[in-house]
C-alpha cells in the first residue's frame, strides 16, 4: 500500500469488497436495491474497522462505518450509525461537504458533524486537499464558490467529484471522521474525561470480514426481493415460547421454509438468505438449530444444511449457484446463503409436494400453479434462449 493512503497512522486499504443488496429508504417507505463497497481500515489502539460506500438505484449515496469494529469504545459510539457523509448531485456532479466532529451547542458531550475551516481540515492532515484532488476531486471550496449556494451552509467547505467511483469520499471519511475522532479521543484520555476502553463486534480478515460488514448492512435494510430472513431451519421459536412441553426435533414443514426460499431465489433473480435472524432483523443465532444436528456443532450444521438443499433441489444447481458461510451479527453466529439465478427452472421437493415451483414476489416466496409456472418459465428462460 502506498504512503499516500496512510493518514496519522490510520491505514486505508483502497481495494473494496463489492456486493449488491437493498436498503430501507424512509422517504420512499420501501427497500431500494443498490451496491455496497466495503473498505478496510486499521490504525492506533488496535483499530480494525470497515467503511461502507452505499449507492442505491434511486441515486441516494452515503458513507458510514460497517459492523466490524475493534478499537476505542468512545470512537465507535460516534461512528456507528452517526456522522455519515452524504454524497449529492451539485451542478450535475457528485459532491460532499468536508465537515468535522465538534461538541454540540446544547450538549457538549454529543459530537455532531459541523462546518470546518480550511485550517481545521489541514490540521487533520496537511496533504488532505492534494490527495483528494489526486483521487478524483475536481474542485474544493466553499459551497458559495462552487455552487453559488446562498443557503445557511454557503460557507461549508465542499468537494465536487470528476469521477463518481473515485476514492476521494472514502479518504475524506477516514480523515474527517476516523482520524478526527481518534485525535479527540486521545485528547480526552489525557485530560481524564474518558478512560481507555475497547469494543469488539466483528473480527476477521480478508474477504470474510468485509462480507460480514456488508451482511450487517443488508440485514439493516430489511427483507426484500433479494433478502430473506429465517429464524431457523428446524427449531420452532413460536412453539417454544407458547408450549412449555415443546420438545425440539427436526420437522419437514419447518425445513420447507429454507427450501422454498432458496428455490425462489434460484428461479427469480438470486438473493441472500440469512438463517438465525427473525423477521424484524433481530439476531437469534444458530445455537438451537445446532443442538438438533448429529454432532451438535457448526460443521454438522453446515453439512446437514447442504444435504437438505442437495436432496430437495437439483444438486448440480446447488453446487454451482449456491454458496454459504457463517457470519457474525450482533455477537451471534448466523448463516448466510447466497444464491445466483439458475440457468433454467428449478423444482423443489418439499414435505407436501415432490415437484413444487417457487419464485420471489417482493419480500415473499410464493408457489406458482402449473399454468402460471409454464408462462413464467417461457418468459424467463425459453424466450431468452431463443433470442441468443
Amino acid at each position: 500500500m502506498s504512503d499516500e493512503l496512510i493518514f496519522s497512522d490510520v491505514e486505508l486499504n483502497p481495494t473494496p469488497i463489492v456486493e449488491t443488496g437493498s436498503w430501507w429508504v424512509r422517504n420512499e417507505r420501501a427497500n431500494v436495491n443498490g451496491v455496497a463497497k466495503s473498505y478496510s481500515v486499521t490504525g492506533p489502539h488496535s483499530l480494525q474497522m470497515d467503511i461502507l460506500d452505499i449507492e442505491l438505484e434511486n441515486g441516494d449515496r452515503w458513507l458510514e462505518t460497517g459492523e466490524k469494529f475493534t478499537g476505542p469504545r468512545w470512537v465507535h459510539g460516534y461512528l456507528k450509525g452517526r456522522l455519515r457523509i452524504t454524497i449529492q448531485s451539485k451542478n450535475g456532479s457528485p459532491a460532499f461537504d468536508l465537515t468535522i466532529p465538534t461538541p454540540g451547542v446544547k450538549n457538549p458531550d454529543n459530537y455532531t458533524a459541523s462546518r470546518a475551516t480550511v485550517e481545521e481540515l489541514l490540521d487533520l492532515d496537511a496533504r488532505l486537499f492534494d490527495i483528494l484532488t489526486e483521487q478524483g476531486a475536481k474542485a474544493i471550496g466553499t459551497r458559495a464558490e462552487l455552487y453559488e449556494d446562498e443557503s445557511s451552509r454557503r460557507r461549508y467547505i465542499s468537494a465536487s467529484l470528476s469521477d463518481e467511483d473515485c476514492l476521494a469520499p472514502i479518504i475524506a471519511f477516514v480523515v474527517t471522521r476516523v482520524v478526527a475522532l481518534l485525535k479527540i479521543h486521545d485528547r480526552l484520555l489525557i485530560t481524564g474525561e474518558i478512560t481507555e476502553e475497547t469494543v469488539s463486534h466483528l473480527i476477521g480478515d480478508g474477504e470474510s470480514s468485509g462480507k460480514s460488514t456488508i451482511t450487517s448492512a443488508l440485514i439493516a435494510g430489511g427483507e426484500s426481493d433479494a433478502v430473506e430472513f429465517k429464524s431457523s431451519i428446524w427449531f420452532e421459536y413460536k412453539r417454544a415460547k407458547s408450549d412449555p412441553s415443546y420438545s425440539p426435533k427436526k420437522e419437514g414443514y419447518m425445513q420447507d421454509n429454507i427450501i422454498k426460499s432458496v428455490a425462489g431465489f434460484l428461479n427469480t433473480r438470486g438473493g441472500s438468505l440469512f438463517i438465525g435472524v427473525d423477521d424484524t432483523g433481530k439476531s437469534l443465532g444458530l445455537d438451537n438449530d445446532i443442538q438438533l444436528t448429529k454432532s451438535k456443532d457448526l460443521d454438522s450444521f453446515e453439512k446437514e444444511l447442504h444435504e437438505l438443499l442437495g436432496y430437495a433441489l437439483d444438486i448440480d444447481v446447488v453446487v454451482s449457484k449456491v454458496s454459504s458461510s457463517p457470519q457474525e451479527f450482533r455477537r451471534k453466529t448466523i448463516w448466510r446463503v447466497d444464491v445466483e439465478k439458475a440457468d433454467g427452472p428449478v423444482f423443489a421437493k418439499t414435505s407436501k409436494d415432490p415437484e413444487a415451483f417457487f419464485v420471489r414476489n417482493g419480500n415473499s416466496t410464493i408457489p406458482l400453479s402449473k399454468q402460471t409456472m409454464m408462462e413464467f418459465i417461457k418468459s424467463n428462460w425459453v424466450s431468452s434462449e431463443g433470442s441468443n
